[in-house]
């Protein structure tokens, strides 16, 4: 098992989210305050799919989270439009005071698929809430964009990444300086997964020793 996916964030404060207004907002979804489609965007391994499942998880507790299903937009067909409404029937159900379904990389949904969601939107949204992700926030439409709250992480420091990773070593018996760390993570770009392959190899460059 990687550490990206040993340590992939399960909770709010697991997240890395730089800007406390953004910090801010998305934990109003997360407790149920804002109730608005959202839309997270920004580039490459920002962390928007982590974010938009632990909201979700929070939202709809984790046993329930279990049987959610996670829509792919490189995978969405047109089936899957009847998928999410019982998905939103089904937490209803279930006792979620406000149904999510999440549909990850929305931009890779065909033109036709994203104006049936559109309409979706707009005739069954009061059903529940789609949290959404992409990587190109340009690829879609204005009158799409305008049915979601848009939230963008962008890319991030090394920095803003220290006390995570510092949780991720401590998590495995490792005790390593500010200092160090950051020259170990020296030619960061901002992507989580590269910074949690840093640690692995700082973890078995330790215990090699």
């Amino acid at each position: 098992m990687t550490f990206a996916i040993k340590y992939a964030p399960h909770s709010f404060d697991d997240l890395v989210i730089e800007k406390e207004n953004i910090r801010r907002r998305l934990q109003q979804y997360a407790d149920g305050t804002r109730t608005k489609h959202l839309l997270i965007y920004g580039p490459t391994g920002t962390g928007k799919s982590a974010a938009a499942r632990v909201i979700m998880e929070t939202r709809v507790g984790l046993e329930m989270a279990k049987f959610t299903k996670c829509f792919e937009g490189s995978k969405f067909v047109a089936s899957d439009l009847d998928l999410l409404l019982t998905n939103w029937s089904w937490q209803s159900i279930s006792g979620a005071k406000f149904p999510v379904t999440i549909i990850n990389e929305i931009d890779l949904l065909s033109v036709l698929l994203r104006e049936k969601l559109k309409s979706l939107m707009d005739e069954m949204g009061h059903m529940g809430q789609i949290i959404a992700t992409t990587n190109n926030l340009h690829v879609l439409s204005a009158p799409m964009l305008r049915r979601f709250d848009k939230i963008e992480l962008p890319v991030l420091s090394v920095d803003g990444c220290m006390n995570r990773a510092q949780s991720i070593l401590q998590a495995e018996g490792i005790e390593m300086s500010d200092e160090d760390l950051r020259y170990q993570l020296e030619g960061f770009a901002g992507d989580l997964d590269d910074m949690a392959s840093v640690l692995e190899d700082i973890y078995l460059e330790m215990n090699d020793r």
